[in-house]
């Protein structure tokens, strides 16, 4: 059976049964209410303050341009813990949206084609597509033709090594005005070597750091 379905700006083509096709609506359903479960950050001490610092660096309002902001400090002080919180609070702003945890443990274990197609499953509407690309750069040119017209929200958490943030955004003009790109490391020359501002780097302290925080249960807001 041939059938169309239309989600989010985006026209998917399913050759399977009915049955089929319900399953991956409702996989995806499930995917995206999984995602934006609530988070309770009432207890983490410190948060606010952070909050205020970088919010001037995103200007998460502003369509001008795309601004790559860069998160460092030791391990184990609360970068996770901030993009997290970020990325729950202002991701929906943007019709599309990316959070990759772990990315220099993928890299590692896999390898950046993983990456890249992880990328690219996460960010569009509808996941778990198939992208078949061979090559880095092929990759990189299926992101910029994807949403190098979109405003997207990317977080890019626990970087090691240039080339991981360069597989999926090596230059700005891979996504839309108004994109915002946050990457975390432990290392500042990294970041500074991709090509961060100064102005755009945030520093994490130790005595600044701070505990994860709890999942909420109950209905989404």
């Amino acid at each position: 059976m041939q059938s169309h379905f239309t989600f989010c700006l985006f026209n998917l083509h399913f050759s399977d049964d009915d049955a089929t096709m319900i399953k991956k609506i409702v996989q995806y359903i499930d995917e995206e209410l999984s995602s934006r479960m609530p988070i309770d950050y009432g207890n983490v001490v410190g948060m606010g303050p952070h909050e205020k610092k970088l919010l001037p660096l995103l200007n998460i309002d502003s369509e001008k341009d795309v601004r790559v902001i860069g998160i460092w400090g030791m391990g184990g002080i609360g970068k996770t813990t901030i993009v997290d919180y970020l990325f729950n609070r202002y991701s929906r702003r943007f019709p599309a949206r990316c959070l990759m945890r772990n990315v220099s443990k993928d890299s590692k274990y896999r390898n950046l084609l993983y990456l890249q197609k992880e990328f690219i499953s996460k960010t569009l509407p509808i996941r778990k597509c198939k992208f078949e690309h061979s090559t880095v750069e092929e990759g990189r040119q299926v992101i910029e033709s994807r949403f190098g017209h979109q405003r997207v929200f990317v977080i890019l958490d626990g970087v090691d090594a240039i080339n991981q943030i360069q597989a999926v955004a090596k230059k700005t003009s891979m996504f839309g005005p108004g994109s915002r790109i946050i990457i975390t490391a432990r290392d500042r020359k990294l970041l500074k070597n991709y090509g961060i501002r100064e102005d755009d780097l945030y520093e994490l302290w130790a005595h600044a750091s701070l505990e994860r925080p709890r999942f909420l249960s109950g209905k989404l807001n």
